[in-house]
């Protein structure tokens, strides 16, 4: 499973690939590939995208989006899982309120990403999923 902070980069970069006026109505089967070339990693974007295999029907930029938002969503998901696991013995404990906060702060950030990032990226307000996103 990506790391929180990996998913999140490749979601602002996608985006940012999406928000920058390319033609969303261009289809091409290598669409992903070409979108993670503009990346700093490509290898690691292509790795990310690669876990949702929805993204080999990726045909337009707004796919990608997509698809990366829903990886970095079910990451944060994830995570709040994981965490609640591990804070449930820890009560008492000196690491029961810092894994208490983090698993505020990863519920807050799966809060932001399946509800606010996606309502804004499904109504083409690239900007504020974006933001979103950074916030997560």
């Amino acid at each position: 499973m990506a790391s929180a902070a990996t998913s999140v980069a490749i979601v602002l970069i996608v985006l940012a690939g999406v928000s920058s006026g390319l033609p969303a109505t261009y289809a091409d089967t290598n669409v992903a590939a070409r979108m993670c070339l503009k990346t700093t990693n490509p290898m690691l974007c292509m790795v990310i995208l690669k876990v949702n295999p929805k993204s080999a029907y990726a045909s337009t930029e707004q796919d990608v989006g997509s698809v990366a938002l829903q990886i970095a969503s079910h990451t944060a998901e994830y995570n709040v899982g994981v965490i609640n696991n591990l804070n449930k013995g820890s009560l008492g404990k000196p690491e029961g309120g810092a894994l208490a906060q983090c698993l505020w702060a990863y519920q807050d950030a799966d809060n932001n990403l399946k509800h606010n990032a996606r309502t804004g990226f499904d109504r083409g307000d690239y900007v504020v999923a974006m933001a979103l996103v950074s916030g997560a």
